[in-house]
């Protein structure tokens, strides 16, 4: 209890020390470029800073930090149909690397950012967990979100050595950025493309991987209003009604969270990093648990089955496992199964798996790999390999 308490303060500190050295609209105007120009008008006489006004500010400088005050363009359910807009340049091409979202125009922050400027922070949909954010998470990452912000600021030298890895929204596209979490819910089913970040519906009994895929957990997913949690397909009613998760309940976005639940009485292990010992009689998705472990969706179009002999085990309630994993030079990531393993295409996607673990079992059907900067170095990710990877091959090693 005591080692938990002096977490949440650490955090608490770490996060407000990086409120207060960084985002705060009054020293915004003292910002300068990394040649110490100010990034601000100033006084011509003193040389001090002019008083900026937000409806002023993105005339006067674009690559600075912009208010947009009643944009049309804004979805009509966002609570303030005004959005503040971080342009800085460092900043920006960040975020369209990490998002790959090549139209974007900087980084949105808070909408209450709009009507208390000294409590500037970003928007906690896009920057889950970063310590820059608003919400308060297990653990507040030290991401190069906030490492270009603050070299942005031209007070300080970054090094990027030990930024923590963005995966909460990671390649979610320009929609991710510029939409409510509601309405980009709306266009990635429309298009038939995951919900991730975010969940829906039939991710509340169904298993799912967490945003940094250290393990595995269930959508929050509600009713917005008081009444039953039985999702649709239960509960004729609520088919027309609004749902959210409990994290944001006036944003609607709910998320895969670990859950305590029953619904997961019948796995061995919900965090992948937490050392079990794996029994093979019960262990069919051939899962690994340590240090080494990440988690992989499972491809519902296909579901895994394990079999042995004549017996055959559907595993299509389980929907994510963990598993042991390498980052390998020239190939990018590489998932195993027991003793046998698959290469990842290097922008994720479906791959078929098709395990003889000889008198184990055997272990056959499709998970939905992650992108391949999403959990390795870079450097690790660049080399392109064939398309279509091959089928899973016996561990060399």
């Amino acid at each position: 209890m005591l080692s938990t308490a002096v977490e949440i303060i650490t955090n608490v500190f770490v996060r407000d020390l990086g409120h207060l050295l960084g985002i705060n609209w009054e020293r915004y105007r003292f910002f300068r470029d990394q040649n110490g120009v100010p990034r601000t008008r100033r006084i011509p006489k003193s040389n001090l800073p002019a008083t900026v006004s937000s409806e002023t500010q993105s005339a006067e400088n674009p690559e600075s930090f912009i208010m947009q005050a009643l944009n049309p363009d804004l979805p009509a359910d966002l609570p303030l149909k005004t959005k503040g807009i971080i342009t800085l340049p460092t900043v920006k091409e960040v975020v369209k690397h990490v998002f790959k979202a090549p139209n974007a125009v900087g980084l949105r922050v808070e909408p209450a950012s709009i009507t208390k400027p000294f409590q500037i922070r970003f928007d906690p949909i896009i920057t889950q967990d970063d310590i820059m954010a608003t919400d308060l998470n297990d653990k507040s990452r030290i991401s190069m979100l906030s490492l270009a912000f603050m070299y942005d600021t031209g007070w300080y030298h970054v090094s990027s050595a030990n930024a923590e890895r963005i995966t909460w929204g990671y390649a979610a596209g320009d929609d991710f950025l510029s939409t409510t979490c509601d309405e980009f819910m709306r266009i990635q089913k429309k298009a038939g493309k995951p919900l991730a970040p975010f969940c829906g519906w039939e991710q509340y009994n169904l298993p799912s991987c967490l945003p940094d895929h250290s393990g595995f957990g269930l959508c929050n997913i509600r009713e917005s209003t008081e009444g039953n949690i039985e999702p649709p397909a239960l509960n004729v009613q609520l088919k027309l009604r609004t749902y959210s998760g409990p994290e944001h309940p006036d944003k609607r976005c709910p998320i895969i969270k670990r859950s305590p639940d029953i619904r997961l009485a019948n796995r061995l292990n919900d965090q992948c990093k937490l050392r079990v010992k794996e029994t093979p009689q019960e262990n069919y998705a051939l899962e690994y648990f340590g240090s080494s472990s990440i988690c992989v969706d499972h491809n519902q179009q296909a579901p895994l089955v394990f079999s042995k002999d004549v017996e055959s085990i559907e595993l299509d309630g389980y929907g994510a496992s963990c598993h042991y994993h390498v980052c390998e030079p020239m190939f990018g990531l590489r998932i195993h199964f027991g003793n046998k393993f698959v290469y990842c295409p290097l922008e994720g996607g479906p791959v078929v798996v098709e395990v003889n673990h000889g008198k184990i079992g055997k272990l056959s059907g499709s998970i939905l790999c992650p992108p391949c900067p999403k959990i390795c170095p870079e450097e690790n990710c660049q080399v392109g390999h064939p398309s279509v990877c091959p089928l899973s091959r016996e561990d060399e090693a």
